[in-house]
């Protein structure tokens, strides 16, 4: 015991020495015959739950010998022989046929709170890079296992209670971090039962060979057994003679995932089993009694509320900040809350007077212990019989007789899958999954707009892949004038040096940390080849070199770029530059399996703040009972052997233990001082058991600590297994998927329409199919269960009640309320399936280093492998990069010359092994685990994305093979796996600039500029003109970038199509040969549109756009061009498909080589590439801002200022479904430049992949970067995003900042041309002053003294102004074009016509002249005025 224990710190705090104590949930199993027996020779019996047989860990496949070493110490539950008992290994000793009686019983386990579960951080450990490395805390090592039987009359054989051998109160005590080498435990221990497997940690010393004979775990009698671990004094070393061989015992770092949990893997370490033995060999055949556990620190300096530094007096921070950050709370402290209808649990809070003796303890900062408790009342034992009820039994016939199995990409999506094919069936639960379904889309988004619905509906997408990291982009942190980033000239240039390095070293990041699992695959691979060859040995080298010189010449890349960033920060004094990030790289994720009706074994209350007492809460010291016979004698030495500072806290929970027995009559006190254990209570009930047997009413509740004759069911993991067939990508098209009329269309791909998969020859032999089995396991963790409750409640607390009356009626919300406990289910992704395409497996398994609880990576010397060049230095480069292994000599190709690597996966898989094993080993499963020719089947409910389409006659599902219920109905066997890259991808979208590039020619060794195409900078603006629809002359005008009027094209003329000359009505810009390049890719466009029918389908197809898309935003009321019609920007955008990584290729022994690539080679055929279509834009999402777009003509055919192919315009509005102009015979011609948008004609992109080592710098992997983009000049509403559909990627978005597009909004007004008009009075001359000039804003005219407006009726006249043309001098004879325009315009006032009839003196003048508004105040920002 600690210096400071024995002598504590004087507090005149009242309270401060008050210990912890912790609640512990306790379960009891009854193993017996019966028990295991489950399944029998009954055919109705086969369907119960079996037993597992024992599989423990096996440490000997952690030898570096070929024979041992594999990828998971841990084999598969195997149920072939689970059943009867005398074939179950558990049960009866195969080998002589006897049972093995010291294993029935009743086995005890309690379940680690969360706080031993997560790890924080720690001052004193940090990583390589300088950060705090996480510090798992010690669990504790000793336990109390108190047996006290609830009426000796219960005790059976008669002898045993009459001859008095047995006490009405017995005791164990565990030591469970004692460690025994194997010579050491005598031949009368069960290795499976009494001791458990353990791994030493790096710190206690490695012997890789000797794994496989080490132990934890000790039990002893309460009354014989004694405390030998001696705390050492603070400074002082630890007596390695006074104390056993022990181990640091913390949850996270087992290697073991199952072992705190899975009884059988922690024997004796957080569980025991109770054989009733009261006599040598002789047993108790029936008895009730109850259990208590008692747990604490025999470490004392490892509890929770002790300082890191044994030295240290007092903590860092006070209990208050360490319950905070331990997500602890003292029990009767919390606030309450009232009930409310609109919400689960929500509600207005109860204020609660906390004790000044609580409130001191929260404010003192002297260490104190921690004590854990926990009991099971009224287990009931007999060796001949099962318990009552068995809620296993249950769920295993559930599973087995509705096959309530469903399939989705993510919890929640295979939940509303599962709830859509049973809603409604007239249940309590159907009724509940009828709401859910309904309000599915309104879990993601809460607004009620259709749009905002639709968005909810494409986001669920976004939810189906897993996110990794994309890199960092730095921006600028300067002011904004207008929302344009102000960035001053002299830091753009630092700024975009600073992105480009940084984008060169986060690709050379993910190429080191490739190599460094490459590595490690080369040394795996190796270690588990069966006597290797001489060329094999010969070939692993090359490889291991080939690896370490790329991993050199990288490091070099780093440290260069590293210092060329370091270089750039340093001068950036003003820290303007702040790192932002990139966007995600993606992957698909697993499939997630959800089982309906089976209950999840986690506590409802697991996730909430742990609810802990204080000593000062046990309540009254008065109505404590004695502990003085009946071998209470016994158990109280034990308790005299704790820590000092506990044993009078151990003594009063034993007796409250005693008290609380028969104590569930009385009501919770509502005294702070006066608590019940956590787990005295009914939350979660009902208990799991058949509906017939649920007690719901207050009269019969459900106690957490109280045995109900029930048998404990906690599904701890589940292993499963498919069959996965390939189906040739040529089979495979990207479709608009509608599954139902309330839902978009969404790009999704699925297998060509007309294709039957029953008919293609190579599916039709089993022996010639591209198959093989996956499998893998997984734990079932509580999270999935218990957020489908958190999320309904979010979405009750955050939406109006208005809205949500619509949402979800009263009706509903009370309904939620009140039955969705009864949803029970389970859920967990298919862990490994897709590690399986890339021949990877996923398991616990030996590794080339041990990670230390501090960080630190230890080597192991013997892991060594000199003779293909991984010395300690390769070993060192391997880093963290261990968690997958890759297949090598472990797996075997199917024999029909096809690869098992599939970089890209894309067929139909079905179960054919699906067991869920619980915490005691009682597995249910989905498909008979018997070998048969006939096997089970099941029909999953399938979600959308995964779910196969209809043949032709839209019922059969389009499988591989087509199965049958019993009722011979057409059911889906087969889960869909649509086309997916296995390796993370991203897909980019970006707005590009042109650009030219300096390229040499190796022939003559001479560098010229070349056009080409650079991602747009923040401060770039990729808007290179503006369109904008003249609905009163059916014409359409054409803007410049920042607004300036350029030139007009109606229909009208001779030929149908008319263009206005250039720059009229205003005068031309005094530095034209600026504009030069700006203006002629806008030149040519207009060129083209000169064409009469190109010209017609153009203006029908922006009527139809702006029709069918969103409304403007109401910012856009303030311009006074919003009158005319919408603007839409021009701009350059390029996508493209990148792979973090070089492409992936298979890891197994002698896989077939020929399989098709993702990226092109600059060598050899590049015929077998996978294309991945892209669709740009929707018609069905009026969020979507994509008019149409061009292609941009090959790089190598590149113009500057002619980048684009005008012949051809792609449009999801090319049809026109809006009325045409009157003009109809324009539409007579058959040529169409406007091309509709289908599947058949959408643009293609392949995988691309910069590999930083060919880029000698960032400039040059940048401009590579640059050169894998698609290029599109788009037409696009400005407003709004542009929306990338992959059907293998989440929906991507490009969007125009808004600063792009207001000042030049604020530059463009309605302006339209208009005459002949009749007036009666001449205009007056021409005044040089007022000209209209570019640059200068029209304002509404003041008039002269003695001068008239043009009179114009129903015109509002201070809006508008007459632009009236004048001719002041005829052009030169011979003139060129390119000469001063002759024609100069001036604007006029309009003047209201009176309503006087008169005939006005002749000469009458016909004007021809436009019509424009006068801008509002805030638009009066430069520009010409438009």
């Amino acid at each position: 015991m600690s210096a400071r224990l024995e002598n504590p710190v004087p507090d005149p705090l009242e309270g401060v020495f008050q210990n912890v104590l912790l609640p512990l949930k306790v379960d009891a199993f009854v193993f017996n015959k019966a028990v295991c027996d489950a399944g029998g020779k009954d055919a109705d019996s086969q369907k119960k739950a079996k037993i597992a047989n024992i599989s423990q860990p096996n440490y000997s496949f952690l030898r570096l010998d070929q024979q041992y070493l594999q990828s998971d110490i841990i084999n598969d539950v195997d149920l072939h022989n689970a059943f009867p008992a005398e074939k179950n290994s558990r049960f009866t000793d195969l080998g002589t046929g006897e049972t093995r009686v010291k294993r029935q019983g009743v086995y005890i386990h309690w379940t680690m709170p969360r706080v031993y579960r997560s790890g924080g951080p720690s001052k004193e450990n940090k990583d390589d890079k300088g950060q705090q490395a996480p510090q798992y805390p010690e669990v504790p090592t000793r336990w109390l296992v108190v047996r006290k039987i609830d009426d000796m009359t219960s005790v059976q054989p008669a002898e045993a209670r009459d001859s008095g051998k047995v006490k009405a109160v017995t005791g164990w005590v565990v030591e469970s971090d004692r460690m025994w080498d194997i010579d050491e435990l005598g031949i009368d221990k069960d290795l499976q039962v009494d001791v458990s497997p353990f791994i030493k940690t790096a710190a206690d010393g490695i012997d890789l060979k000797g794994q496989a004979e080490v132990f934890i775990g000790a039990k002893e009698k309460a009354e014989v057994w004694k405390e030998t671990w001696v705390n050492p004094k603070p400074g002082m070393p630890l007596d390695k003679e006074k104390n056993k061989n022990r181990v640091n015992l913390s949850l996270l770092s087992s290697s073991n995932q199952l072992f705190p949990d899975y009884q059988p893997h922690c024997s004796n370490v957080f569980s025991v089993v109770d054989n009733f033995e009261f006599a040598k060999d002789k047993y108790l055949t029936a008895v009730s009694a109850s259990y208590y556990v008692l747990g604490w620190h025999s470490k004392t300096q490892t509890d929770l509320f002790q300082p890191e530094d044994p030295e240290q007096e007092l903590l860092d921070q006070t209990r208050t900040e360490l319950l905070s950050a331990l997500n602890i709370e003292i029990k009767g402290t919390v606030k309450k809350k009232t009930k409310d209808p609109r919400a689960l649990g929500g509600g207005s809070e109860e204020p609660i007077k906390i004790p000044d003796s609580i409130n001191n303890w929260l404010k003192s900062k002297v260490p104190t212990l921690t004590l854990c408790h926990g009991a099971m009342y009224s287990v009931k034992w007999n060796v001949n019989k099962p318990p009552e009820n068995i809620p296993a039994d249950h769920f295993a016939e559930l599973v087995n007789g509705t096959l309530p199995l469903s399939v989705g990409t993510t919890p929640m999506d295979a939940l509303m899958a599962y709830a859509g094919a049973h809603q409604g069936d007239g249940t309590a639960v159907g009724e509940v999954e009828r709401i859910l379904k309904k309000m599915e889309e309104a879990l993601l988004a809460t607004d009620d707009g259709v749009e905002s619905q639709a968005k909810a509906s494409d986001l669920l997408y976004n939810w189906n892949y897993l996110r990794l990291d994309g890199g960092q982009l730095f921006h600028f942190s300067g002011g904004e004038n207008g929302g344009k980033p102000t960035i001053p000239d002299d830091k753009r240039d630092s700024l975009a040096a600073l992105n480009r390095h940084q984008r060169f070293l986060d690709s050379i990041t993910r190429r080191l940390q490739r190599l460094q699992w490459r590595m490690f695959s080369e040394w795996w691979k190796f270690v588990t080849m069966y006597k290797p060859k001489d060329d094999q040995i010969k070939d692993a080298a090359a490889e291991v070199t080939k690896i370490r010189v790329a991993m050199k010449d990288l490091k070099d890349e780093l440290a260069t770029v590293k210092g060329q960033i370091k270089e750039i920060q340093d001068n950036d004094t003003h820290n303007l530059f702040l790192p932002g990030t990139l966007p995600a790289f993606q992957q698909q994720r697993d499939p997630t399996l959800l089982v309906g009706g089976v209950k999840s074994g986690w506590e409802p209350d697991y996730l909430d703040p742990l609810s802990i007492r204080l000593d000062l809460q046990l309540g009254d010291p008065k109505r404590r009972p004695a502990l003085q016979k009946d071998g209470w004698e016994d158990i109280l030495k034990a308790v005299k052997e704790m820590p000092r500072n506990l044993q009078e806290s151990a003594a009063a929970l034993l007796q409250e233990f005693v008290r609380l027995e028969n104590g569930r009559d009385e009501k919770e006190s509502d005294r702070v001082l006066d608590q019940t254990p956590v787990f005295h209570d009914t939350v979660g009930s009902p208990l799991t058991a058949p509906p017939e047997l649920r007690s719901q009413g207050p009269e019969n509740p459900r106690w957490r600590d109280l045995w109900h004759n029930t048998q404990p069911w906690f599904p701890l993991f589940l292993e499963w297994e498919v069959e996965y067939t390939h189906i040739d990508r040529k089979h495979w098209s990207l479709y608009e998927n509608k599954p139902y009329d309330a839902v978009k269309a969404r790009m999704h791909y699925g297998i060509k329409e007309g294709v039957n998969l029953e008919e293609i020859e190579e599916l039709k032999d089993v022996k010639k199919r591209d198959s093989r089995r996956l499998s893998g396991r997984v734990l079932i963790l509580p999270q999935p269960t218990f957020s489908l409750e958190a999320k309904i409640k979010q979405l009750f607390e955050s939406t109006p009640v208005e809205k949500l009356n619509d949402l979800a009626p009263i009706e509903d919300r009370k309904t939620i309320d009140r039955d969705l406990h009864l949803l029970e289910f389970l859920s967990a992704p298919l862990s490994g399936f897709n590690s399986h395409f890339v021949t990877l497996e996923q398991g616990n398994h030996v590794k080339p280093s041990i990670k230390n609880p501090s960080g630190e990576l230890t080597l192991l010397v013997e892991a060594e492998r000199k003779v293909i060049g991984l010395g300690m230095d390769e070993m060192a480069s391997i880093g963290v990069e261990t968690d997958v292994t890759p297949y090598g000599s472990s797996k075997r190709s199917n024999g029909r010359g096809y690869p098992a690597f599939k970089n890209v996966a894309h067929g139909q898989f079905k179960f054919v092994r699906l067991n869920i094993i619980d915490k005691f080993g009682q597995a249910i499963h989905a498909i008979d685990p018997r070998i048969t020719r006939t096997p089970q089947k099941v029909w999953p409910c399938i979600s959308e994305w995964y779910q196969p389409q209809a043949k032709a006659d839209g019922k059969t599902p389009n499988v591989i093979e087509t199965s049958k219920t019993p009722e011979d109905k057409p059911k889906c066997e087969y889960v869909q796996v649509p086309p997916q890259i296995n390796q993370p991808t991203r897909l980019r979208s970006t707005f590009v600039m042109p650009h030219e590039i300096s390229v040499t020619d190796p022939r003559t060794d001479k560098t010229e500029k070349k056009p080409s195409w650079r991602a747009a900078n923040e401060w770039d603006n990729p808007i290179w003109g503006w369109v904008v629809i003249n609905y009163a002359n059916s014409g359409i005008q054409f803007f410049l970038k920042d607004g300036t009027f350029y030139r007009e094209v109606r229909l009208s003329g001779e030929t149908g199509a008319t263009a206005s000359p250039e720059w009229l009505p205003f005068k031309k810009p005094d530095n034209p040969e600026k504009l030069h390049d700006e203006v002629k890719q806008l030149t040519l466009l207009i060129e083209s549109l000169l064409d009469k029918d190109y010209l017609a389908h153009f203006y029908v197809m922006l009527k139809t756009a702006s029709a069918v898309q969103d409304p403007m935003p109401s910012a856009y009321a303030d311009y006074t061009n919003a009158l005319i019609g919408r603007p839409l920007a021009l701009v350059n955008m390029g996508w493209a498909l990148e792979l973090a990584t070089p492409e992936w290729e298979s890891h197994m022994a002698n896989d077939v080589k020929d399989y098709k690539r993702l990226l092109k080679s600059t060598e050899g055929d590049n015929n077998n590439i996978y294309d991945f279509p892209i669709k740009l834009g929707d018609t069905e999402r009026g969020y979507d801002g994509l008019v149409g777009y061009f292609n941009a003509k090959p790089r190598t055919n590149l113009v500057k200022g002619d980048a684009l192919d005008l012949l051809n315009f792609y449009s999801h509005y090319a049809s026109g479904t809006v009325a045409q102009p009157t003009n109809v015979s324009i539409f007579k011609s058959d040529s169409h430049n406007i091309v509709q948008i289908t599947t058949r004609n959408l643009p293609i992109l392949n995988a691309s992949y910069v590999d930083p080592l060919s880029a000698k710098t960032s400039n040059e992997y940048d401009q590579q970067l640059d050169e894998c983009l698609v290029v599109f000049g788009a037409l696009v509403n400005p407003f709004n995003a542009v929306h990338g559909y992959s059907g293998i990627l989440p929906i991507k978005e490009l969007r125009l900042p808004n600063w792009t597009w207001e000042a030049s909004m604020g530059s463009m007004t309605a302006f339209f041309h208009a005459g002949p008009v009749l007036v009666a009075d001449d205009v007056p001359d021409f005044d040089i002053k007022r000209q209209l000039r570019s640059g200068v804003p029209v304002k509404a005219v003041e008039k002269p003294e003695g001068e008239s407006g043009v009179r114009l009726a129903a015109t509002s006249m201070n809006q508008w102004v007459w632009l009236q043309p004048y001719d002041l001098q005829k052009p030169k004879e011979g003139a060129s074009e390119d000469e001063e325009a002759v024609e100069v315009y001036m604007p006029l006032a309009i003047d209201a016509p009176d309503l006087k009839a008169r005939l006005g003196e002749g000469p009458y003048l016909a004007l021809e002249g436009y019509l424009q508004m006068a801008p509002a105040v805030k638009e009066e920002q430069g520009g010409n005025g438009l």
